[in-house]
């Protein structure tokens, strides 16, 4: 069975405007990175021939 992990941020205001809200714009950062560890991890597996 194939692992899917899903990173998302819900969003609250959908309407028109410029730039990201500042609550988006906190988490940014911190989602790429977890989006990262999970390339890693599973980059990690494959070398070691896991599934």
């Amino acid at each position: 069975m194939r692992e899917r992990t899903r990173i998302a941020v819900e969003g609250t205001d959908t309407s028109l405007g410029t730039g990201l809200s500042p609550a988006v714009a906190d988490v940014v950062g911190p989602l790429a990175a977890s989006v990262e560890q999970e390339i890693v991890r599973h980059r990690d597996a494959a070398a070691r021939g896991e599934p």
